[in-house]
């Protein structure tokens, strides 16, 4: 949970920090996840610079700007953001602005989830939009209404790189259908609530350890319900995720002599993955296989 004393400071500190930025003649835009930075790099395809606020291997919900980094957006063109609580900085900053500057940049940052229908776990919305590549479609489309009005010179750019990316996405939406529709069982036990998109568009019934926060800790009564789904539901494979602790699926296989197996959420990419060229349609494809494995 973000402290009001830290906001105090970061708003306090902003005004300078906007002021320090150096302009450019290329555009530029930020991106608060992985995600949104991946689209939004493939309809830019070069003419607008995209950088991803979050550091490769990072945890989105958890990032804080700078202050020097808060500057750095103040001189871009846009933000994009995922909003449905991905950004918890964000709404304090744009509901208290200190400045000027952070007036302009909430003028000109764009909210990516707006007009998509949102699932909700728990009574909390479920802000993982992105793992239903239709809504990945729809995002995009977005950022290329949002580059076509930084740069019109170039829309007819951005629409065509637009067209070519949405292809790719039907393919794997396809693909996906095809695979998870035959599953014989479409039970899916997660490590964290954070695959419900993807159950919802496919068919599959998501069982969680943990909420929406990966922290939440699980009670030892929410331990045994979920023994007792695992084998009334005759499931094989419990997946975990790279930022989630394996010990608590570990504990769940052991008692229900279940295989363990990874899933991404794509939230994040590590040095590693993007130096490997991996993006999130190559994600997303492992996710299939994965999930087309373990439903065995």
């Amino acid at each position: 949970m973000r402290k009001p004393l830290f906001f105090l400071s970061f708003i306090l500190l902003s005004l300078a920090a906007c002021q320090s930025g150096e302009q450019s003649e290329t555009p530029s835009v930020y991106a608060t996840c992985y995600p949104i930075f991946d689209l939004a790099t493939k309809v830019a395809g070069g003419l607008i610079e995209v950088k991803n606020l979050v550091p490769p291997g990072g945890e989105p919900h958890e990032y804080e700007p700078t202050p020097r980094e808060l500057g750095k957006m103040c001189q871009a063109d846009a933000l994009l953001y995922n909003g449905l609580g991905m950004e918890s900085w964000l709404e304090p900053l744009f509901k208290n602005p200190s400045s000027q500057e952070v007036r302009d940049l909430a003028k000109k940052s764009y909210c990516l989830s707006d007009g998509i229908e949102t699932l909700k776990i728990e009574g909390v919305d479920d802000p993982h939009i992105w793992l239903n590549p239709k809504n990945a479609i729809a995002e995009m489309d977005k950022i290329r209404g949002i580059f076509s009005s930084i740069d019109p010179e170039n829309a007819s750019t951005y629409a065509l790189n637009y067209e070519n990316e949405a292809k790719r996405l039907v393919a794997l939406d396809e693909d996906a259908k095809a695979v998870f529709s035959a599953l014989t069982n479409k039970n899916l036990v997660v490590a964290h609530a954070a695959f419900g998109y993807m159950a919802d568009a496919y068919g599959l019934t998501q069982h969680y350890v943990s909420g929406l926060s990966p922290d939440e800790e699980p009670t030892a009564r929410d331990l045994e319900a979920l023994i007792q789904t695992i084998q009334e539901t005759e499931v094989k494979t419990i997946y975990t995720e790279e930022l989630f602790t394996k010990k608590i699926a570990e504990t769940l296989a052991a008692a229900t002599n279940c295989e363990i197996a990874l899933l991404y959420t794509i939230e994040t990419l590590d040095e590693d993955q993007l130096t490997a060229g991996e993006d999130y349609i190559s994600l997303y494809r492992k996710n299939i296989a994965t999930i087309q494995e373990g439903g065995k």
